[in-house]
């Protein structure tokens, strides 16, 4: 179905299936996921790789799923080749020097509030 294939709730529950897996996810509503943010990216730099896969500009939706904590017992989440987790972070403990840039101006707004 075209409607749903755009929706960003459906796209993002393959996205938390391939992070969390299938057994976590097999249950998750997407109507449980938040909207948190929408940001509209313009790449100066035309030749990374970013630009090369998305475009010069696109748009990147933010979106929560907390996890009760029956689904989150025992969560452990493993590296994909889209994915590499670092780890359970607290608001003021997030490693930003480990991503991308502008993360440190958004994140603990859209994640923690």
């Amino acid at each position: 179905d075209v409607q749903h294939r755009f929706q960003p709730e459906i796209a993002a529950i393959g996205v938390c299936r391939d992070l969390l897996g299938a057994d976590v996810v097999a249950n998750v509503d997407p109507r449980r996921l938040r909207r948190r943010g929408l940001f509209s990216f313009k790449e100066n730099d035309v030749s990374t790789g970013v630009a090369a896969e998305l475009g010069e500009t696109y748009v990147e939706h933010q979106l929560v799923l907390k996890l009760t904590s029956e689904e989150a017992q025992g969560l452990n989440l493993a590296p994909s080749e889209s994915f590499e987790p670092i780890g359970w972070f607290e608001r003021g403990s997030v490693p930003f020097k480990e991503m991308p840039e502008d993360d440190e101006v958004w994140y603990d707004s859209v994640v923690f509030d």
